[in-house]
C-alpha cells in the first residue's frame, strides 16, 4: 500500500457519507448523556499540496457539520 509503513492506510468520508451508523451513536449517546461533547475528526486523503489539502480538509469539516446538523434534528435526544 502506498504511503503506509505498518500494512494498512486508515481512509475516511465527511461524516454520514461512510460506514459508520452516527444515528445510532447518537442516539445511545444521547440515551447516557443528553448534552455529549461532540467533536469531529477529519481523516481526509493527502494529494501532497498543502493548499490542495488544507482545501479539502475544510471541505469535508464543512460537510461533516452540516450532516451532524442534520442527524442531529432527527434523533431522540432524551
Amino acid at each position: 500500500m502506498c504511503g503506509t509503513n505498518v500494512g494498512f492506510a486508515v481512509t475516511g468520508a465527511p461524516l454520514v457519507d461512510g460506514d459508520f451508523d452516527v444515528t445510532g451513536f447518537l442516539t445511545r449517546a444521547f440515551a447516557i448523556d443528553p448534552d455529549p461533547a461532540i467533536f469531529i475528526e477529519t481523516w481526509v486523503p493527502s494529494v501532497g499540496e498543502c493548499a490542495a489539502d488544507l482545501a479539502a480538509d475544510r471541505q469535508w469539516l464543512e460537510a461533516s457539520i452540516q450532516n451532524l446538523k442534520c442527524v442531529l434534528d432527527r434523533v431522540d435526544r432524551r
